[in-house]
C-alpha cells in the first residue's frame, strides 16, 4: 500500500524564484545520442521485419511450387472446377422445377393446382430441414420446429 500511495502524491512545486537548471552540453550529448540509438534500434527493426516478411513469404510460395510438382510428377490431378453438392434433397429440387417453369397458356385450374404443389413442396422442404437441424443439434423435431418458427420472418404464399 505505501508504493501505490508514493505514487499518488502530488509532484514537489519548485519555487517560482529559482531558475529552471540549464541543461549542460554533456546532457545534450547523451540526448542528442539516445535518439540516435533509438533510431538505429527503430530501422534495424524495419530491416529485421522486412527480411522475415521476404523469408517467410519466399518459403511460402516455394513449397506452395514444390507441392504442385510433386502432385505433377506422381500424376496426382487435383480439380480445381467446383463441386456440386451431392447433398441437395428431393423436395428442393421439386420445389425448384415447379417455380421455375412459368408458362403463360396455363389454365386457371392448373395454376391453383401448381400452387397447392408449391405449397406441399415448400412443407416437405421444411420439414426436411427441421429434422436436419435437431439431427444436427441433437434435439427432439418438435424442439427444433419451435426454434425454427421462432426465427421466421413470417413470409407467406398467397393463393
Amino acid at each position: 500500500m505505501q508504493g501505490r500511495n508514493r505514487m499518488l502524491r502530488p509532484a514537489p512545486i519548485r519555487p517560482t524564484n529559482q531558475p529552471a537548471a540549464e541543461p549542460t552540453t554533456e546532457t545534450r550529448a547523451q540526448v542528442a545520442s539516445y535518439y540516435c540509438k533509438q533510431q538505429e534500434l527503430r530501422t534495424a527493426r524495419q530491416k529485421h521485419r522486412r527480411k522475415v516478411f521476404k523469408v517467410v513469404r519466399r518459403g511460402y510460395f516455394e513449397k506452395e511450387d514444390d507441392e504442385k510438382l510433386r502432385n505433377q510428377l506422381q500424376g496426382i490431378h487435383i480439380s480445381t472446377k467446383m463441386q456440386r453438392n451431392a447433398d441437395i434433397p428431393p423436395e428442393r429440387h421439386r420445389l425448384a422445377a415447379i417455380l421455375g417453369d412459368f408458362d403463360d397458356d396455363l389454365s386457371e385450374k392448373q395454376v391453383v393446382e401448381r400452387k397447392v404443389d408449391a405449397i406441399n413442396a415448400v412443407v416437405a422442404y421444411s420439414s426436411n430441414c427441421i429434422n436436419a437441424i435437431a439431427k444436427t443439434h441433437h434435439v427432439p423435431a418438435k424442439e427444433a420446429s419451435l426454434a425454427f418458427a421462432g426465427h421466421n420472418t413470417g413470409a407467406r404464399i398467397m393463393i
